[in-house]
This record gives C-alpha cells, sequence and structure tokens, in this order.
C-alpha cells in the first residue's frame, strides 16, 4: 500500500513539473503576441503621421544609401532605410491637406511616393513623365513599399549626367543647383556661379542683359532649376541660358547664412567667394556712376571696393548707404564678392544692409 501512495505522489509531481516547465518556456510567446498587436495598432504610418520620421519611430538612426537604387532591389526589410533612386512620374494627386502622392516608375517597376506638406519640397516642378533624383526613407503602407521624402533637397530634376566640359560644347543641359556667388556687371550681365545637386560640380553661369531676368530676385543660397547650352569662353566652361524661362528660383535663398568674415582674414586663396564683411568707409569716389571706395579696421587693415553701376532703386540705396557711412563715420556691414585686381584684393559689393 506504502508502495503505491509513494508511486501515485511521484506520478503528481512529475506532472506537476512538466506543466510548470511548459508554462515558463512558453511564458514569452503567450504574452509577447498582445504586445505585438497593441504596438501594431498605434505605430504611426507614412499615411497617418507624415511628420514621423525614422528616429522618431527608433533609438537608430536611419542607413543611408550612398548610390542610386533600382525600385525593384528596393524590399520590406530595408525599411527605415534611406535610398535614392531616379525615376519617372507616371501620376500625380494632390490631396486636400497640400499633400502630393506620386507614383514614379524606373526600368525595374513601380513605387509609391508620399510627398507630404510639412516638408516643404517644391511641388510645382514636378510634371509627368519627367525624372528625377527621389531620396527618401522606405516604409510599408497597406502591404505596399513606398519611399517618404524628408526635406527640401530630397526630390531633385535629374540632369542627362552631362558633364560641363569641353567635349559637350553647344549641348543643352539641365540640372538643379544651389547659388554660391553673384556679381552684377555694369552693363546689366549677372554672372553665376552655381553647385549642382546632382554633381556637387560647380558651374558658371552667365545671364546677359539681353534676356531681361530680374537679377535682385536671385538670393546667395537660393535654389534653381537651370537650363542652358554649355559653352567655352577664354578656357573656362559655362552653362548660358538662352531666355529668362531658363532660370526657375526653387527655394529663396537666406543671405544671412553666408559666412562673416574680417577684412584682416581675407587673403588671396579667397577669391571668388562672397563673405559678409564689417568695417569703416573712407575715400569714396564716383566715377561714371561706379562708386569706388576703401573698406578699413581700427587695427588699419584695409581693402579697397566698389559698388558698380546698375539700374534700380536698390542700387541707390547702397551707393546712399555707403555714402553716408564715409560722410557721417559710421561703419557699414556688405555682402561682398572677393576679387583681384591689378595685383590686389578688391571687394565687389553686392548688398549694404540696414545694420551693422
Amino acid at each position: 500500500m506504502k508502495m503505491k501512495l509513494k508511486f501515485y505522489v511521484l506520478w503528481a509531481l512529475f506532472i506537476v513539473v512538466l506543466v510548470g516547465g511548459y508554462f515558463l518556456i512558453n511564458k514569452k510567446d503567450l504574452f509577447s503576441g498582445d504586445q505585438n498587436k497593441v504596438a501594431s495598432a498605434v505605430t504611426p504610418t507614412s499615411q497617418t503621421i507624415s511628420s514621423t520620421t525614422a528616429l522618431e519611430k527608433g533609438n537608430t538612426a536611419p542607413t543611408v544609401s550612398s548610390s542610386i537604387v533600382s525600385i525593384r532591389s528596393i524590399n520590406s526589410k530595408m525599411k527605415g532605410q534611406t535610398v535614392t533612386i531616379k525615376a519617372s512620374i507616371k501620376d500625380k494627386k494632390q490631396s486636400k491637406d497640400g499633400h502630393l502622392f506620386l507614383t514614379v516608375e524606373d526600368s525595374s517597376g513601380l513605387l509609391d511616393v508620399p510627398v507630404f506638406a510639412d516638408k516643404k519640397v517644391p511641388t510645382d516642378l514636378l510634371i509627368v513623365n519627367k525624372v528625377f533624383q527621389i531620396t527618401g526613407q522606405v516604409d510599408v503602407y497597406n502591404g505596399k513599399l513606398e519611399i517618404i521624402p524628408q526635406q527640401t533637397g530630397d526630390i531633385i530634376l535629374a540632369s542627362d549626367s552631362l558633364e560641363v566640359t569641353k567635349a559637350n560644347s553647344g549641348k543643352t543641359i539641365e540640372f538643379q543647383a544651389t547659388v554660391l556667388t553673384k556679381y552684377l556687371h555694369p552693363d546689366g550681365h549677372m554672372f553665376l556661379k552655381v553647385k549642382r545637386l546632382d554633381t556637387n560640380e560647380e558651374v558658371e553661369v552667365p545671364v546677359f542683359s539681353n534676356l531681361n531676368y530680374n537679377t535682385e530676385s536671385i538670393t546667395i543660397n537660393a535654389q534653381m532649376k537651370i537650363k542652358g547650352q554649355i559653352q567655352e569662353y577664354k578656357n573656362q566652361m559655362e552653362v548660358i541660358p538662352q531666355n529668362a524661362a531658363d532660370l526657375t528660383i526653387l527655394k529663396e535663398g537666406d543671405e544671412n547664412q553666408v559666412i562673416l568674415k574680417s577684412l584682416s582674414e581675407i587673403s588671396d586663396k579667397d577669391r571668388g567667394k562672397m563673405f559678409q564683411v564689417r568695417g569703416s568707409v573712407k575715400g569714396v569716389a564716383d566715377k561714371d556712376g561706379h562708386l569706388f571706395f576703401t573698406m578699413y579696421l581700427d587695427n588699419n587693415k584695409e581693402m579697397k571696393a566698389v559698388l558698380f553701376r546698375a539700374d534700380g532703386k536698390e542700387i541707390v540705396g547702397r551707393k546712399t548707404k555707403i555714402q553716408s557711412a564715409s560722410k557721417e563715420g559710421f561703419p557699414i556691414h556688405v555682402l561682398a564678392l572677393v576679387d583681384i585686381y591689378n595685383g590686389n584684393l578688391e571687394l565687389i559689393i553686392n548688398k549694404v544692409y540696414n545694420d551693422y
């Protein structure tokens, strides 16, 4: 009898251990399923909260692709990564909230690209059948892959990859770029140096007066779409717009972002660059409508400067400010292009600020 009782007790203990072990092993799975359901229910998608970034969705920064990939190569495992594609717009739809929903295509397939209004991406030039270079974060919505641009420069018009070289002289090129420098010639011409967004190539862009373009509308650091003919002038390659419509401002520039540099720090190496400069004024002379003067600091560091003749109220205002500064003895704050003339550094004045 005792032997049977001992057997039943041991058998009962075995059953308890077996059931308890099974519960402990599967405890994580029993609860994690519900947690995943809750997480998926509250996780924002690109269609619900457009301002959510990859950093807000997780604890790690997004992975960035360093080159253009095909649409076919993008998959759900890449969610949260940043990729760049080159594709044409096949369809676009605008929502009441100002969001734009694109369908784009390359040789490998189709892809959705939602462009949310809060990303400040210029959408006026997003034309169907045009080819664009698009950068965005990979996401999945309703089982479909999409990439979501995050900032202004994430969608740019794709150029034909032409380089501005002698071999391509006479060809027409179209690209987007940031304005680095601007020089207004006395005869009304405007000379820009820009940096292409697609290749980072710096390009000279002369805008001749016969185009009747409003030169005051272009500011330093502005983003533009530029179309023109590649030509060589005095061993330098240029892209020359043929009419005013070849220049389109996509985003106004912020000239306050231009580096402020002391007169004492400017050297020959800075030729062709633009800076904000401060200093006092002396030796003002008006010759044929051009204003020649000297800017100087208290430590006797000085540099020749010139405000070239041009039409418009803006030029008159700038001349008045410079002349008043010389007469009244107060300093000025200017935006200027560094040049070298007759072996000496010179500042070509682009703008005179109201404040010092």
